[in-house]
């Protein structure tokens, strides 16, 4: 491939809601997860079950490929802001994961009304820099840190796939 040349995310590669059940997948993924790669936030080194378990609270999502994690993004919601984490496992890099992760957890702050997101890298880690401005974040004042204010979900587009009434 040629630098600057980006591959298309596979087909199978799905983005949900996290589930309970899923938590064993998520440990999995991060089992072998390169630390030194291109993500926001960084999981802890060690601990990371009690870390998962503490996020347990918050909406988690996760990009699966067949029955394998291979992504994984948070919102923390904590007094009208939120602070954001998206994870791609090393070997699925550059294929747009992490952009659909980081959309769909922008979303779902969004739903939960909160006023501003943030999240923190590497100031080194120019790739998820480029990625958050391209999605609006600015930068903050420590180079590690950036941030997005959120406007409220546009509800005129919000699908209600509940059955509708039944008929008297």
């Amino acid at each position: 491939m040629t630098k600057g040349a980006k591959q298309q995310v596979q087909p199978d590669v799905r983005i949900r809601q996290a589930t309970g059940a899923d938590r064993t997948v998520i440990l999995a993924m991060y089992e072998n997860f390169d630390r030194a790669g291109l993500s926001i936030g960084m999981p802890p080194e060690i601990d990371i079950a009690e870390w998962i378990d503490g996020l347990a609270t918050s909406p988690n999502f996760v990009a699966t490929e067949e029955d394998r994690v291979v992504g994984h993004g948070f919102v923390r919601p904590e007094d009208g802001t939120g602070e954001v984490a998206v994870y791609v496992h090393q070997d699925l890099r550059g294929r747009g994961i992490g952009r659909r992760l980081l959309a769909t957890v922008i979303e779902e702050a969004r739903h939960l009304h909160l006023n501003r997101i943030w999240g923190m890298t590497e100031s080194r880690n120019e790739v998820m820099l480029r990625l958050a401005r391209s999605l609006g974040f600015e930068q903050a004042n420590d180079p590690n840190m950036f941030w997005l204010k959120l406007e409220p979900p546009d509800e005129s587009r919000l699908v209600i796939t509940s059955p509708p009434l039944p008929q008297q």
